[in-house]
């Protein structure tokens, strides 16, 4: 089909055309091609909203929070008359009640308490606040976020303070 301008569409408005063994009226044929202008926008308007999409999703940054584990700084301040030590950087806290409740068997051990420091900024591995010197560490078999202390024929199990 031959195609006819835009402006020669305008400028012979109302006036027939013979192509082939059709005949158009001006407005048809101005019709015609304002659909056809429609469908391509509308076909590149689908194109150009994907991928303003697309470029937005793949412009944004996800942002990830990392925290700590408590220092004994933050669980004395949480709670000032708490029993805690450290031990590989971890701060354990004991006096909780559902862990004295479970049954644990201690198994190997693998330290002492060396330091007792009444200053939170002082901690480091092996500094307690009241456990005495030379209380002995141990892992429990049940569990790896328990420990259980010995000394002086008293028995302590001190959860990990973990953040969470």
């Amino acid at each position: 089909m031959e195609r006819i301008s835009k402006n020669e569409i305008m400028k012979n408005k109302g006036d027939c055309y013979c192509k082939g063994n059709r005949f158009f009226v001006a407005e048809t044929l101005f019709a015609e091609s304002l659909i056809q202008g429609v469908v391509i926008l509308r076909r590149k308007g689908i194109l150009v909203a994907i991928l303003f999409c697309f470029l937005v999703g793949c412009n944004q940054t996800a942002t990830v929070t990392t925290s700590e584990n408590p220092d004994a700084e933050e669980a004395l301040r949480l709670d000032n008359k708490a029993d805690i030590f450290q031990w590989e950087g971890d701060i354990y806290k004991t006096n909780i009640d559902w862990v004295d409740e479970l049954e644990l068997t201690e198994n190997e051990q693998i330290g002492e308490i060396k330091f007792n420091e009444t200053k939170a900024e002082d901690f480091k591995d092996g500094t307690a606040n009241y456990l005495p010197l030379g209380a002995q560490i141990y892992t429990a078999k049940e569990r790896n976020d328990i420990l259980i202390v010995k000394y002086e024929n008293v028995i302590k199990r001190y959860l990990v303070l973990a953040e969470g």
